[in-house]
């Protein structure tokens, strides 16, 4: 899609920025840059061996505030700038406090939320672009890059059609979907892994005019068409967005949706 072109690093703030500039215009304009002290100052503060060039690239461009991109995951409470990472304490201590990694230093906090759903890049895989981990340990997405564009992807579903539908799942939701349409699901852990949820949900979108986005991975497809758009998220359970112009057509895509990834209630006698 000409919205969300792909390429390498070394044009990625180039290509959110343009993109951003088309979904809400002015982006641009609010984002306030890090400073190379700044940027180093947070590494020591955080206990980490190094910055991954992709994270560095958007500090340089939006350490100190991104517009509000990063801030609308989760509940729109996010907070993803140097001074907020700063100001809730030792990223290390944080950390430590839900997980038992025998080296906690290779994953880096760079957003935080007050329900301690905090976001993580690991150091340890992906090099200089490495994968998004939710509570230091549950894949959230396959890049920071892909992250960054999925959040924008995601500004476009809310912000750029006329109706919108969302709804999500839950685990055991997830559990009953997968033991139905995933042969060989063995239900450990329950709900199944992102993968495994993708791998069953995904199929449903087949029958409609749909392209999937270059940043899609194993917890987000994002998909688009004439006047549509499909964001599916793995990363807890089973969770969907259908964005478009039509709203018959969003009902329609909706209710199937819904009625494949939701185990049926039990009716009561």
């Amino acid at each position: 899609m000409d919205l969300f072109p792909a390429g390498g690093l070394d044009s990625m703030m180039d290509r959110l920025s343009s993109a951003m500039e088309r979904i809400t215009p002015g982006w641009t304009g609010l984002l306030r840059p890090a400073s190379p002290d700044e940027i180093e100052t947070y590494r020591q503060a955080a206990h980490a061996p190094r910055i991954p060039l992709a994270y560095r690239l958007f500090l340089e461009r939006a350490g100190n505030g991104d517009g509000g991109l990063l801030e609308k995951e989760w509940d729109g409470c996010s907070q993803a700038d140097l001074p907020a990472l700063l100001e809730k304490g030792d990223p290390l201590e944080i950390f430590q406090k839900y997980s038992d990694e025998p080296d906690p230093r290779r994953f880096l906090l760079f957003s935080t939320h007050w329900t301690d759903s905090d976001l993580y890049l690991d150091l340890d895989q992906g090099g200089e672009d490495p994968p998004v981990l939710f509570f230091g340990h549950g894949p959230h997405s396959g890049s920071f890059q892909n992250y960054l564009f999925q959040m924008a992807f995601r500004r476009l579903v809310w912000d750029g059609y006329l109706c919108r539908a969302a709804e999500g799942s839950s685990q055991l939701d997830a559990d009953w979907v997968l033991r139905r349409r995933l042969p060989g699901y063995t239900g450990d852990p329950l709900g199944g892994s992102p993968r495994e949820r993708m791998e069953a949900a995904r199929p449903l979108l087949d029958p409609y005019p749909l392209e999937g986005l270059w940043f899609s991975d194993d917890t987000h497809f994002c998909a688009m068409g004439e006047g549509l758009a499909v964001h599916l998220d793995t990363t807890w359970a089973l969770n969907f967005t259908v964005a478009g112009q039509d709203k018959a057509r969003v009902e329609e895509i909706a209710d199937l949706l819904l009625e494949n990834l939701r185990a049926p209630k039990k009716k009561g006698r």
